[in-house]
């Protein structure tokens, strides 16, 4: 039951709006200060208190040290006392509206966040960090002290206090097992310093790619696609030894900072960085603000409006005020960036026209490659009838010639042949034969069939039953292979898929595949998924015929 009751005052200063959780420092409540009627947070330390009381007086001399300190990214705090009527300890800071990270990474981000996410969020932290670590630094980063609101920016709470209490009690007493990641490995030997931040921070980075922390020595376990180099840039942030960390969270985050643009932004991130480097200053002021719809944001350094429209995060379109004179001008017409917003306008232009002709190029060779096949199939079919009918007369004359069996109502030939095998890349289809071990009963005729195009046409009398071209062809026919070469075929290489069928269930047996004479199961998995689902005609015999197509 909450300690501290609706209408309840503190010190005179502050009054008890509602109680809203328990944390690992005790209960939390909404309340407001009376002095101006800002809402404030109270944070109770009784939970803290239980354990170590001297850890109380730590915390409170830290606590002061933040009290006036104001900055975008951090919770400002008003102050802490002692409560006369029960003697709990509590923290007063600034009401901040929004959701824990620890909250949104379960409710959107249970797997891992688009890299342009993780940037948005760990990058202002970083930042922060690196602009008060010649005055404080945090020590214990990580999702239940930093905070998102509904416009993206993010605040941290909470500085100094775990690094504080790790002077007469053992940290781990406090945490949750889904706390203990972000705290850095050398608390249990050692205090820490701001290189402890830099772990928290790339632990953060590493359940936000991924959903779940890595290893306990640090070892990452990054989802696959993730670029090597963001991997190993998250890596060096957690490696247990701190003299061996990055020794900054601006130095983790410049590493991380191109890895982290995303797919999308990516291929333009190195032709953006030199940009920058172009137009950069030295010493530059925070004497901008950005105004996006009614609201002003701000300030910022000439630098950092430039980094967000290279990020698409500030429009040419968005208003720049320069805070001394007033001027309030679109970026586009803003005489400090007029000149950087044209200049990168033009160079995504011309990155704009390469993809194009890119895409142009590709879709090109696709319609190239497509009516190539569609011609050599059609002339293909017609050479498979004609094939068929002179066989056909080929082998009946023969067989009534010599008394041996006849062509008919149940026995075909098999054919070994390979037409339109020099038609160029596009297509063509063959089927041969297996011949086989004839019985006693069974002739030996066999016969020569006549040429077409030149190729040679053998024919053979056999035992069992086969699977002519024609069968084969009836059912690989062109939609199949219109499907496969668009499914399945790289736009350059030589390609030949062979594939073999088995006769007794009328499926396809195995597939196989070269590109460029080298074996390819990439290929071959994606033909035969294909191929098997066709159904051939079903005969007695274990292999009824065979085929291949060849790009």
């Amino acid at each position: 039951m909450p300690k501290l009751n609706p209408g309840a005052q503190l010190l005179n200063q502050y009054q008890i709006v509602s109680f809203v959780s328990s944390t690992r420092w005790g209960e939390k409540y909404k309340a407001v200060r009376l002095s101006d009627q800002r809402t404030a947070e109270i944070q109770c330390l009784d939970r803290l208190a239980g354990i170590n009381k001297s850890a109380v007086d730590l915390v409170f001399s830290v606590t002061e040290k933040m009290v006036g300190v104001v900055h975008k990214h951090i919770v400002e705090v008003f102050g802490f006392g002692v409560d006369p009527a029960t003697r709990v300890p509590f923290v007063a800071q600034a009401w901040t509206e929004g959701q824990m990270l620890a909250d949104l990474m379960i409710k959107k981000f249970p797997v891992g966040a688009p890299p342009a996410t993780v940037r948005r969020i760990v990058t202002p932290i970083a930042l922060m960090l690196d602009e008060v670590q010649d005055s404080f630094f945090h020590g214990f980063i990580n999702p239940r002290c930093v905070f998102v609101n509904s416009i993206g920016r993010v605040k941290v709470s909470e500085f100094g206090w775990m690094s504080v209490c790790s002077v007469h009690m053992d940290p781990g007493a406090l945490l949750e097992p889904a706390d203990r990641p972000y705290l850095a490995p050398e608390y249990s030997r050692t205090k820490p310093d701001h290189r402890a931040d830099v772990h928290s921070l790339a632990m953060i980075s590493h359940v936000l790619l991924s959903g779940r922390p890595a290893l306990p020595d640090g070892t990452p376990e990054l989802k696959a696609e993730t670029p090597q180099e963001l991997v190993e840039a998250v890596q060096g942030g957690l490696l247990p030894d701190p003299e061996l960390r990055y020794p900054t969270a601006g130095a983790l985050l410049e590493v991380m900072r191109i890895s982290l643009l995303g797919n999308k932004k990516a291929s333009k991130s190195m032709m953006m960085l030199d940009l920058l480097r172009t137009f950069a200053e030295e010493g530059e002021d925070r004497k901008y603000m950005v105004q996006k719809g009614r609201l002003d944001y701000g300030p910022y350094s000439g630098q950092e409006i430039r980094e967000k429209l290279c990020d698409e995060e500030i429009l040419p379109d968005h208003v720049v005020v320069t805070i001394a004179t007033g001027v309030r001008k679109k970026a586009l017409q803003h005489p400090d960036f007029t000149d950087f917003v044209h200049e990168y306008q033009r160079r995504m232009e011309l990155k704009r026209r390469e993809e194009a002709e890119k895409q142009t190029t590709v879709s090109e060779k696709r319609q190239s490659r497509t009516l190539k096949l569609t011609v050599v199939l059609g002339l293909a079919g017609l050479a498979a009838v004609a094939l068929s009918i002179v066989l056909y007369q080929s082998v009946t004359k023969e067989s009534g010639g010599r008394g041996k069996r006849s062509i008919g109502s149940d026995q075909e030939l098999a054919v070994e042949t390979d037409v339109g095998s020099e038609m160029g890349p596009a297509a063509g289809m063959k089927a041969g034969g297996v011949r086989k071990k004839r019985t006693k009963s069974g002739g030996s005729s066999s016969g020569g069939g006549g040429g077409y195009s030149g190729e040679e046409i053998k024919v053979y009398a056999l035992d069992s039953l086969e699977l002519s071209r024609s069968v084969i062809n009836s059912v690989v026919n062109r939609d199949v292979i219109m499907q496969i070469s668009g499914s399945c075929i790289p736009p350059t290489g030589t390609v030949v898929i062979n594939y073999q069928i088995d006769g007794r269930r009328g499926r396809i047996r195995y597939t196989s595949a070269t590109l460029d004479r080298e074996p390819n199961k990439k290929i071959a998995s994606c033909a035969h998924g294909i191929l098997k689902n066709l159904e051939f005609p079903v005969l007695d015999t274990d292999l009824s015929g065979s085929g291949s197509i060849r790009y």
